[in-house]
């Protein structure tokens, strides 16, 4: 549900609750409101279409921690090739 939603839905039962059952907990409600509030932003930056230029993509890497497979080989081949201790 979005943030609206939640909200309108916090509303009806606090205007409805002690009249109709079955409605979500006050709890349950301000949970799913702080759920909503951080993934609307979320949301609002997916639905843009994503750019794939280089630099998008290296920064994306960058943040996510994403290393190059070149790099990945090359650490794997340098821990196999290096000297055991005796």
């Amino acid at each position: 549900m979005s943030r609206e939603e939640v909200s309108a839905l916090a509303t009806v039962r606090e205007w409805l609750g002690g009249i109709l059952d079955g409605f979500a907990s006050e709890n349950d409600l301000r949970r799913a409101l702080v759920i909503a509030e951080i993934l609307t932003p979320m949301q609002r930056w997916l639905r843009r279409p994503f750019r794939r230029t280089p630099e998008r993509v290296a920064a994306l890497r960058n943040y996510v921690g994403v290393i190059g497979l070149a790099n990945v080989t090359s650490r794997v081949w340098a821990f196999v090739a290096r000297p055991t201790m005796t």
